[in-house]
């Protein structure tokens, strides 16, 4: 939902908090009004080390920030599965070139559907590789064919990432991942849903480059908000970039991601 600029509350060097108001109907009828409170905060080398559980080569520059969202249910009834809801959903845009690869580790000690890629209908087959060895599902971001991939609850774990072999950039989005949440929002374009809350986790879109527009995204959605009024729920999406040697980078996805890079370009050239 776009509605508008949101009214800066609070910001300083490294920080700034926002909130905004939205009024929506769904199409099952129901009247739906949140208040969203957003703050946007760089993150220091030291945490993002900490948040992705691998120590960063020194020859590899950083940046990084959290946008951390907090919604509430501002209207004057229940938000339910039969009523219908909505969820926070975070997406960061990149320049989509032609050597840029989506990394999306999975759960592997789970049963059913590793990748749900029929947004747009399946694409070739050479555009979404699963490495069940490594547990990671490779999507190319070239900003040539529009596609989307996603995992649900089921599969997902708390981070995807991309590399762009061009440029030499790792970016690496980290997320809130609420344990025994499994309803998400279905983002299929199709209504009626049949299944409204089997929708994915995390999300790559890869644009189609018409009009000049070169982008791809990594994507995080919280859980369904089933929210009492005044009630509230909260997401953190973190998104981390890294740019330096192909060796170095290579270290880090292999510690964060569970493959290293010369595998990526082995499985997706």
């Amino acid at each position: 939902m776009h509605t508008g600029a949101f009214k800066v509350v609070d910001k300083d060097a490294a920080s700034v908090r926002m909130k905004g108001r939205m009024n929506v109907t769904n199409a099952s009828g129901t009247d739906i009004a949140v208040e969203l409170d957003r703050s946007i905060r760089l993150v220091d080398r030291l945490n993002a080390e900490l948040t992705l559980g691998v120590p960063f080569p020194a020859g590899v520059h950083y940046v990084g920030y959290v946008s951390q969202n907090i919604m509430t249910n501002v209207g004057d009834s229940p938000l339910t599965p039969e009523s219908g809801t909505v969820s926070i959903w975070s997406m960061g845009q990149f320049p989509g070139r032609r050597n840029t690869i989506v990394i999306a580790p999975y759960n592997r000690n789970t049963k059913g559907k590793i990748v749900e890629s029929s947004y747009f209908g399946e694409p070739p087959a050479e555009r979404v590789v699963i490495d069940k060895s490594a547990g990671v599902v490779l999507f190319r971001a070239d900003a040539r064919l529009q596609s989307k991939i996603g995992i649900d609850a089921n599969r997902t774990r708390d981070r995807i990432a991309s590399i762009d072999f061009d440029n030499n950039v790792l970016i690496i989005t980290q997320f809130d991942l609420t344990p025994g949440k499994d309803q998400y929002v279905n983002s299929l374009w199709q209504n009626p849903q049949e299944n409204p809350y089997a929708g994915d986790v995390i999300n790559s879109y890869n644009h189609h480059g018409k009009g000049g527009e070169y982008f791809y995204e990594l994507e995080s959605s919280s859980p369904a908000a089933f929210l009492q009024p005044g009630e509230s729920i909260a997401h953190n999406h973190r998104t981390l970039q890294f740019h330096g040697s192909i060796e170095d980078l290579s270290k880090i996805a292999a510690g964060a991601l569970g493959i290293p890079l010369d595998r990526v370009r082995e499985k997706m050239p």
